[in-house]
């Protein structure tokens, strides 16, 4: 059998399979004869959503950015390795960043199969095939980011033939990036949130496309240190153009900033809350400001989500409803505690990754000391708000700060049981009847877009202050008089803060080194034991890698040659070692 990449798999279109470079058809279909019917097509977006939405936490770029960001510590147990790996821009094992090549190629691989069958199906209107298109090039167009923004420069496919491809360059894959975005954005109907069929929540809008594509511009610009973002077919983006698609968004959409920032979180829900002291104390002081203060939940009411991951068992995007895996693995671990579900309250179990760098916590309160969003995004456990008793060095949790990320952390609730007793399980148990298993019971969505990240890139790209003072005054803060990029920097940090954003805007402002040698020395508990975090020299690694992680060595070695390894993942020096 002829030697080919992961990306060029048929099998994997429709079921798993033990092997990914398997190529044999065992679902007898394929792109010669599928799809067909509008109906097929459904089922094919629906898999690539859930390919995208499904991928492994440890190696997926929205946990990824973070844990490689100076806002958070790998943390987790003894043996979870891969987590600092991250960290500090070094490998744990030669396939550690395996899953997102898979996962993306496998969903630019059906959108590819979709595009290639489009005069084959017997489309119900002129505009119902526009939309679908316009979707997956959108699909396509973020599945390639990802890749970009992970490994550096990726193969380029746009067939479903079987190839084997080198690395395209920058400008090649941003290019089409832009162009199947701007197409995304032609194609796909300007219908208002609040007019969208809600069964179709978590799919990409024309809000989405022009929101990401703002995000992608701004990502190659900045990285690459050019004016504008070319497109494949000859031409490019200019920043005017993005600043019009994101006023189209503020203007048209129908998005907008919720009232408060607590009820996007899900601690800010019924169950929780009523018992949860931080929040009866916001709910207190703050009552006549906002009335009564609660999780907005995933209904179709948050007006402000304009793209994001669904879990919610609520949700019917995907086809299953599968648990928010992100949430388990930054949740705390507290295994061998005593009695782990009343001195826990309100978290609940995980496995402890992502621990929150207390830099952030100092910095912040020192500069922000009113900013609500602080405590609104970050319990800090000696808080006896925030926790009642904490137990340090829980089942060997390493890089301990006593800072957690309260964005996407499990939360439990109380539950009167048959004996009369209090059982703490999550939330979800009670809300959605979601079964009460920690591993399995976070239905929480995951934010890719917020409204308030397009008025912060607004601010960016026009210099106009406005912007960034109306996410201030949601949260209760004073507006700033002039534009600066510190400021608008800062705002980013504080109100996008654990949402997979904080490493790629390091990157593209090109402080990623600088920022991130300063997690180096900050006191940090492993495994019960005091120390001090020490990365090495990260200014130097930075610069080594580019900030990029490696291909896996499979994907090298199948190619026989034709992909070629980054030198700074070669050799001792990027190994990850204790």
């Amino acid at each position: 059998m002829k030697k080919i990449l992961l990306l060029c798999f048929s099998v994997c279109m429709f079921m798993s399979c033990e092997s990914f470079l398997d190529t044999d058809n065992l679902t007898k279909k394929d792109s010669s004869n599928f799809p067909k019917t509008e109906a097929d097509v459904d089922m094919l977006i629906a898999a690539t959503y859930q390919t995208i939405v499904q991928i492994a936490p440890l190696n997926n770029p929205f946990y990824m950015s973070d844990l490689a960001s100076d806002d958070r510590f790998g943390g987790a147990g003894q043996s979870d390795r891969d987590n600092r790996a991250i960290g500090r821009l070094k490998r744990n094992g030669e396939e550690q960043y395996k899953n997102p090549w898979q996962q993306m190629y496998a969903a630019i691989f059906r959108v590819n199969t979709i595009l290639k069958g489009m005069d084959m199906v017997t489309w119900s209107s002129q505009a119902n095939r526009d939309a679908v298109e316009g979707e997956s090039l959108f699909l396509r167009a973020y599945a390639y980011m990802n890749l970009c923004r992970t490994y550096g420069t990726v193969p380029l496919v746009l067939t479903t033939e079987q190839v084997n491809l080198p690395r395209a360059t920058p400008e090649e894959l941003w290019g089409q990036i832009a162009s199947d975005f701007k197409a995304a954005i032609e194609k796909m109907p300007a219908v208002k949130y609040q007019s969208m069929d809600k069964a179709r929540l978590g799919h990409a809008t024309k809000w989405a496309a022009e929101s990401i594509m703002a995000r992608a511009w701004l990502f190659y610009t900045g990285y690459y240190e050019k004016e504008n973002m070319p497109l494949a077919e000859g031409g490019s983006i200019s920043k005017d153009q993005v600043i019009t698609w994101l006023e189209d968004v503020v203007t048209n959409s129908g998005h907008g900033l919720l009232p408060n920032f607590w009820s996007l979180w899900p601690y800010s829900n019924e169950e929780t809350s009523k018992d949860y002291k931080y929040m009866q104390k916001i709910k207190t002081e703050y009552a006549q400001e906002y009335g009564n203060i609660t999780w907005i939940k995933e209904e179709g009411a948050n007006i402000e989500n304009i793209f994001g991951y669904k879990y919610s068992s609520l949700a019917d995007t995907y086809g299953e409803n599968h648990a928010n895996q992100l949430v388990l693995y930054s949740s705390i671990r507290g295994w061998g505690v005593s009695n782990a579900g009343a001195e826990m309250f309100p978290l609940g179990l995980g496995w402890g990754g992502g621990t929150v760098n207390s830099q952030l916590w100092d910095e912040w309160k020192e500069n922000e000391p009113e900013d609500i969003r602080r405590q609104a995004s970050i319990m800090d456990v000696r808080d006896p708000n925030e926790m009642e008793k904490y137990t340090w060095g829980g089942d060997g949790q390493m890089e301990e700060t006593g800072y957690w990320n309260k964005k996407y952390i499990a939360m439990n609730a109380k539950r009167k049981n048959a004996e009369g007793g209090t059982d703490f399980v999550n939330y979800s148990c009670i809300l959605f009847n979601a079964p009460d298993d920690y591993r399995k019971n976070n239905t929480q969505d995951t934010y890719i877009m917020r409204f308030s990240d397009v008025l912060l890139m607004l601010a960016e790209l026009t210099k106009d202050v406005s912007y960034i003072n109306q996410v201030r005054d949601r949260a209760g803060l004073p507006g700033l008089q002039a534009y600066t990029d510190e400021a608008l920097r800062n705002e980013r940090r504080h109100e996008l803060c654990f949402e997979g954003i904080r490493y790629y805007d390091l990157l593209r402002w090109h402080i990623a080194g600088t920022q991130l040698n300063k997690k180096n020395g900050v006191p940090i508990c492993n495994a019960g034991v005091w120390t001090t975090a020490n990365f090495g020299d990260m200014q130097k690694r930075v610069e080594e890698t580019g900030g990029f992680f490696p291909i896996p060595v499979s994907q090298v070695n199948l190619s026989a040659g034709v992909l070629v390894q980054d030198q700074a993942w070669e050799g001792a020096g990027a190994i990850y070692t204790d």
